[in-house]
């Protein structure tokens, strides 16, 4: 069977017969080329460098922006580095005044045009721009945002486990082991934070066997938001100090809380209330007294895989004037991957008027392993 091209020219340039199996090769040719090469058409990152990256714009939050490329994976870009953006696809972009647009980003002169699934074309201005997601961000967001809204108990939890030891051997032999857990569910409404540390060291000195720390704390806080940054918050905190001769110290406090900063790297918080403290010791002796409650929470990533942590409160003696204590918490973890990493932690506990013969300050410092869990993104 043979065919001619009507001005007698054949595929490729050539004049002459096009024969079935010629066809059959071209036919066969365009199939591979348009299933195995990338698309004509993509998105496109342009930076303020001149540089453009092409890809798959999957989404934009906080300070960051991140495009799936075909050659280099996925990769984040700062969201200062970008001068502009094209999408081939319908992009769910949400404005600073909290409006809403769905279609296509083109790149006008110095401006950007969002042309929408009715036609409209609406222009936009970069600083304008708070979130961009893609159909499929855009569906695990709402996802998201409905399970927080709506979450069962056993849903959003979150924390990580801590894991130290120590080992000296020589003149001094020393054993020391550290333990502590926190978990957290947060949802848009309150927040639940349950923590337990539990430090235990020994040491032989000339053959005598002695106790060098035996702690153990452990409590949670309840955290109900009135507003977008203020909230009202109760907690419960247990605490053992076997060398402080206490056998337990029961706090309940509560207070107001304002969320100072709450950017993706960096959040504040400030507290203020009163608490109630019970003390037990040992002996039989026990005070009861009222505290003032002042102090701060932060968090700080300080780059991709170092966060570090610090929880100050500051608390005044209602009941004994003159008396107050101190209690500071602060770690550093570097992530090794999405579950462990390795943190180092400092504790300081200071009590001006400590029980009998205890120190008035105790430091603690601990290092090892830690193992997260839950949704930490």
């Amino acid at each position: 069977m043979r065919s001619r091209i009507s001005n007698g020219e054949a595929f490729c340039g050539h004049t002459g017969e096009v024969t079935m199996p010629r066809i059959l090769s071209f036919a066969l040719l365009t199939a591979f080329f348009f299933s195995n090469c990338p698309a004509i058409y993509a998105d496109q990152i342009i930076l303020k460098n001149g540089d453009r990256i092409t890809g798959k714009i999957l989404r934009k939050d906080g300070e960051t922006i991140v495009i799936e490329t075909k050659s280099a994976g996925i990769i984040t870009i700062l969201w200062t580095a970008v001068e502009k953006l094209v999408s081939d696809q319908p992009l769910n972009i949400k404005l600073g005044d909290g409006k809403l647009i769905k279609g296509k980003i083109a790149a006008e002169d110095e401006k950007l045009e969002v042309e929408t699934e009715d036609g409209n074309t609406v222009p936009v201005q970069k600083e304008q721009i708070e979130t961009v997601r893609s159909d499929a961000e855009q569906q695990r967001f709402e996802r998201e945002l409905n399970r927080l809204r709506n979450p069962g108990f056993f849903d959003l939890w979150a924390g990580s486990v801590d894991i130290g030891f120590n080992l000296a051997t020589g003149n001094t032999k020393m054993r020391g082991f550290t333990l502590a857990a926190r978990a957290v569910r947060a949802t848009t409404r309150d927040r639940i934070s349950l923590y337990a540390n539990a430090i235990r060291e020994r040491e032989t000195v000339r053959n005598v066997n002695r106790t060098s720390a035996s702690t153990f704390l452990a409590g949670g806080r309840y955290d109900r938001n009135i507003g977008p940054r203020i909230f009202a918050f109760g907690s419960a905190d247990l605490e053992h100090d076997g060398l402080a001769f206490l056998n337990v110290r029961a706090v309940f406090a509560g207070g107001l809380g304002y969320r100072a900063v709450r950017t993706e790297r960096l959040q504040l918080e400030v507290l203020g209330g009163a608490d109630y403290d019970a003390e037990f010791f040992r002996f039989g002796f026990r005070r009861n007294t009222a505290e003032l409650l002042l102090g701060n929470d932060l968090r700080w990533r300080i780059a991709p895989r170092i966060q570090v942590t610090e929880r100050t409160r500051f608390l005044p003696n209602l009941t004994d004037t003159g008396r107050f204590r101190t209690n500071i918490q602060a770690s550093m973890v570097t992530s090794l991957n999405s579950w462990l990493g390795w943190h180092i932690s400092f504790n300081n506990r200071f009590d001006n008027r400590p029980f009998g013969t205890a120190e008035r300050n105790d430091l603690l410092l601990t290092t090892g392993f830690r193992v997260g869990f839950g949704n930490t993104r």
